[in-house]
């Protein structure tokens, strides 16, 4: 349960998504390949998350246009080709998502949202909880409200409860300052840290317009559409607005802000995205994925292998440039993770 760094024990972050690389790493070896794999694979199940979720919310062809939306979005591929935890928890959170929705006609699946919501809180700590906001807003409307409301409740706290093991053993096997060390050290010093009001209001939509094109201004657009006509909502309208706004409203709250923590809302906004496309421009929207999509992902792929450099930066330039200088400064074998402020990525920008 214990993560470290260096040897010594590190409390930034739980320990589920190490576990799923050290897999990777005992079945491929340690590489690239077995590093990036467990992001891959989550990154293609939250294509299928987003098909599944779109044809019970909306449609088969609102499904198909949003998946291909993400499939051409660079923040969605990046994170799927990164190792990072934010896409993991997109994939975690859609996925305790999809078992609401299914349970509106099953009720006893609401208690296997235990399962991913563990998942998202051993990911990625408090910002694991999301699911359950946007869960609780979705019963404002009468049509989410389940019939068996104790399914529910039970999946819910079974999934905290299991999402809490990891925090219950840190403190006792290691003691209380393990745990002030993660939720206040890591969590809430840099959530409380310089809050400007300002920042909190034009932050995150900034943050969008830079980091989640081509997605963002017609998932925007969508969204606004369905809050104008929010007194004919539909349930799946509403569960649709309250995925894609709720996240924005409350990570605003925080001082800490960063495009990576918006990963939750991008099934929501590409489905409001194809919505919006679909009675605005209606002929791209039928060529998305069909045509448009399929050319932009082979020319990606094609340039990629011809010539990698073309579509990504080399975060590695600096180790490069100064490659004697480390050579002769640093001993043999000794980790380098950073020089000056340049993180070392260990990126092959082919896989």
């Amino acid at each position: 349960f214990t993560v470290t760094w260096a040897g010594q024990p590190a409390f930034q972050n739980p320990p589920l998504h190490f576990w799923l690389l050290a897999v990777s790493f005992r079945v491929l070896g340690e590489g690239d390949l077995a590093a990036r794999l467990p992001s891959l694979l989550m990154a293609v199940a939250t294509l299928l998350l987003t098909l599944r979720i779109g044809q019970r919310l909306v449609d088969r062809r609102t499904a198909l246009s949003a998946a291909a939306l993400l499939v051409i979005s660079p923040i969605f591929v990046n994170g799927a080709r990164g190792c990072m935890l934010d896409l993991p928890l997109a994939f975690w959170t859609s996925s305790a998502l999809l078992l609401f929705i299914e349970g509106r006609r099953r009720p006893w699946l609401h208690l296997a949202i235990a399962l991913p919501l563990a998942g998202a809180i051993l990911t990625k700590s408090v910002l694991g909880l999301l699911a359950v906001p946007i869960m609780a807003l979705a019963c404002l409307h009468p049509d989410w409200r389940p019939r068996r409301a104790g399914w529910l409740c039970a999946g819910v706290v079974l999934g905290m409860g299991l999402g809490a093991s990891w925090t219950i053993h840190q403190g006792l096997t290691i003691g209380p300052q393990a745990v002030w060390a993660h939720y206040w050290g890591e969590i809430g010093s840099r959530a409380g840290a310089g809050f400007d009001p300002l920042s909190a209001v034009l932050g995150y939509p900034l943050i969008l317009l830079q980091h989640y094109q081509p997605i963002v201004i017609p998932g925007l657009l969508g969204c606004i559409v369905l809050v104008r006509n929010r007194h004919r909502w539909t349930a799946e309208e509403a569960l649709l607005v309250a995925w894609a706004l709720l996240p924005i409203l409350l990570y605003s709250l925080s001082a800490a802000r960063s495009p990576r923590y918006l990963y939750p809302i991008l099934p929501p906004l590409a489905l409001c995205a194809s919505l919006w496309l679909q009675r605005a421009l209606p002929a791209v929207e039928r060529r998305l994925a069909t045509r448009v999509v399929p050319a932009v992902a082979l020319a990606a792929a094609a340039t990629f292998v011809v010539s990698p450099a073309a579509l990504t930066r080399d975060l590695n330039g600096p180790f490069k440039r100064h490659a004697e200088l480390i050579q002769e400064r640093v001993a043999a074998e000794e980790p380098l993770p950073y020089l000056g402020r340049r993180f070392w990525e260990h990126a092959n920008p082919r896989l």
